[in-house]
């Protein structure tokens, strides 16, 4: 009897957990070449500030993103200083993406740094 109520529980509680979702992919310039340390981000379809889950793309721009989450898509953003931005929206599932992202330099505004001096 207690082997049934155990295996009930269990049921019950992998109904409450929702499934891992697994994306991979890989992210190439416009000359087919993988681009290494980009950012990859999951988030919900409509908060692209909500983070969450992010990977980077190694030195081959292959990458591996795992999240859990109850929407039916979530958005998928790559991020760089050195190409552009792309965001897209997709199922909520397991899939593998690629992306093809044209070089585009970020310009980062002059920044100054007020420190005090070490003694």
């Amino acid at each position: 009897m207690k082997k049934y109520f155990l295996w009930l529980g269990l049921l019950l509680i992998s109904r409450l957990v929702p499934a891992q979702t697994i994306i991979t992919g890989r992210v190439v310039s416009n000359d087919k070449v993988g681009v290494p340390g980009l950012s990859v981000l999951a988030h919900p379809k409509y908060k692209p500030d909500r983070i969450v889950s992010f990977s980077f793309t190694d030195a081959k721009g292959v990458f591996r993103i795992e999240f859990s989450s109850k929407d039916d898509s979530v958005g998928i953003s790559v991020k760089s200083l050195t190409h552009r931005d792309t965001t897209i929206c997709i199922a909520n599932r397991n899939q593998e993406l690629n992306f093809v992202l044209p070089v585009q330099n970020h310009e980062i505004r002059e920044v100054t740094v007020n420190a005090r001096a070490i003694t």
